[in-house]
């Protein structure tokens, strides 16, 4: 089907292509770039959860209950933000099922601990916090493993890129040969014979294009001349043959016969330069056009 297209909608569909793919690449590329750039927001974010435990630790110890307050709402938010997300920064998590599980357990871990700064002891509160910022830190592990994963598909799809430039590179090249250069030479090939004067020279291009065309109205005038060629060799053989004829039948006369031989002979000589100059003529502008 491809080969059945003319040159022009092959270099209008191949440049489609190759402009779908880029666009497809760089789409991808800014996509997976802005999904990791969310995700080190995220993992910033939590990180900021363990200071925020720690900080309320210190405010129970000290029984300081205003900070106390601040620390829980500023925890709640901090919850907020990385379950919700905000792509303005941007922020996000990039979610799978033991991110999902983690994050559970981190607003599981943060209720129990809300609910044991009324009643609690310093060591029971002070336990519950480190347990929490250790299921903090067990996140932001799975969170830097899943930026690790996403960093590895990235630098694999750029190398895929890579390789399809080099790939569509040396396509490119071979369709650009088979397509123009090949014909081209073929062209050059078929001018410089009938410039020698092989008439019979005629191209075969399997093409239905612009140079199959070409092609076929190169075999057209190469068939023209050969035609009128061999026209011309018909008429100088029956000239010929007509003035052998003539100068038999004079060779029985003398005198005046002899004078009007002559004048047979002058003016077949010149019908025949005069149609070996049409026939020079006719191949050298063919060759000059073509």
């Amino acid at each position: 089907m491809f080969r059945l297209l003319s040159l022009s909608a092959k270099i209008k569909a191949v440049s489609l292509v190759f402009l779908l793919a880029g666009l497809a690449s760089v789409s991808i590329t800014l996509w997976v770039t802005w999904q990791l750039e969310g995700g080190a927001a995220a993992v910033n974010e939590a990180g900021r959860l363990r200071m925020q435990v720690f900080r309320m630790q210190l405010s129970f110890q000290n029984h300081e209950q205003h900070l106390l307050d601040q620390g829980n709402a500023r925890f709640s938010a901090s919850l907020q933000l990385l379950r919700e997300g905000d792509p303005s920064r941007p922020l996000q998590i990039l979610w799978t099922p033991p991110l999902r599980a983690q994050f559970a357990r981190i607003e599981e871990g943060w209720q129990h601990l809300s609910r044991m700064q009324t009643a609690a002891t310093l060591p029971e509160f002070r336990a519950q916090g480190d347990a929490l910022v250790q299921v903090i830190d067990d996140l932001v592990t799975l969170l830097e493993r899943e930026m690790v994963r996403w960093t590895a598909g990235l630098h694999l799809f750029l190398l895929m890129m890579v390789a399809l430039v080099i790939g569509a590179t040396i396509v490119f090249g071979m369709m650009s040969y088979w397509e123009v250069l090949y014909p081209l030479e073929r062209l050059e090939g078929g001018m410089a014979h009938i410039r020698q004067g092989q008439l019979q020279t005629r191209l075969q291009l399997e093409s239905s294009g612009e140079f199959g065309r070409v092609a076929s109205g190169f075999n057209l005038m190469a068939a023209s001349l050969q035609s009128a060629r061999e026209n011309l060799e018909f008429k100088v053989r029956e000239k010929t043959a007509s003035l052998q004829a003539q100068h038999a039948q004079l060779q029985l006369g003398r005198g005046g016969a002899q004078v009007e031989a002559g004048e047979v002979i002058g003016a077949v000589a010149e019908d025949l330069v005069l149609a070996d100059a049409q026939a020079a003529h006719a191949t050298a502008a063919f060759g000059g056009d073509v």
